[in-house]
């Protein structure tokens, strides 16, 4: 048997850590996302930010929701938030928010729930992430 363990260098708080990685303890999820050979080509050379672009286009010009089987008010929650549209369109759960939200919600802290990293190769991401 052979392994797909890859061993990647990541830089966290100043300090370079290894992570394992092992491609055999991912979930197997459907594959969202393919590329042709032309489109890896394009991609070739670019910094991630644009090959995120590229990535949010493609997904918004082959996708089509109608294909996952949405309630009518998850279509109107898809359609409002194209930053979570991914949950949809991986079929993840869609947790909403009871109450009011506050400043506080805005806010990490050490209560705030934690979900453990797995790659994402082949999903939709729909999120832009924005640094102050």
């Amino acid at each position: 048997m052979s392994s797909n363990n890859t061993e990647t260098s990541v830089q966290l708080n100043d300090k370079k850590r290894k992570r394992q990685y092992n491609e055999e303890e991912e979930p197997q999820r459907k594959r969202l996302m393919n590329y042709s050979q032309r489109e890896l080509d394009s991609r070739s050379g670019k910094r991630a930010s644009e090959r995120s672009i590229l990535d949010r286009q493609k997904f918004e010009r082959e996708f089509n929701p109608a294909s996952i089987g949405m309630s009518v008010a998850e279509t109107l929650i898809y359609e409002a938030n194209p930053h979570i549209r991914q949950v949809f369109a991986n079929e993840r759960p869609f947790l909403r928010h009871k109450g009011k939200f506050t400043v506080q919600d805005r806010l990490l802290t050490e209560k705030s729930g934690r979900t453990p990293y797995t790659r994402r190769v082949g999903e939709a991401k729909t999120v832009d992430h924005w640094y102050a």
